[in-house]
């Protein structure tokens, strides 16, 4: 496992980016006081990473780390999960969104 720190508005973070050897993939997700900094996390084939790198030079898991670190610095979870309590609010008064 590798850790990559970050700091957002004072606060600590950390990616970590994770090998599963037995499905041969690399997983990749924010952290925050050791829990999930929110929902999403990103994963890579280290097939595709390789083959990626080496066809066209892009480094699948550098972007999926500053994926990580970006969803939590723009507040895309906090964004998301206040859109569906919007629509649910709207659902429950019979209204059309």
């Amino acid at each position: 496992m590798k850790e990559i720190p970050f700091q957002h508005n004072g606060q600590e973070y950390l990616v970590r980016i994770v090998f599963n050897a037995e499905e041969s993939t690399y997983n990749i997700k924010a952290f925050k006081d050791g829990n999930p900094a929110n929902g999403y996390g990103y994963s890579v084939t280290q097939e595709t990473a390789f083959d990626l790198f080496h066809t066209i030079g892009y480094n699948a898991l550098r972007e999926q780390v500053h994926a990580a670190m970006d969803d939590v610095v723009t507040g895309k979870w906090e964004r998301y999960l206040f859109d569906i309590q919007t629509f649910q609010n709207q659902m429950q008064k019979g209204g059309v969104v």
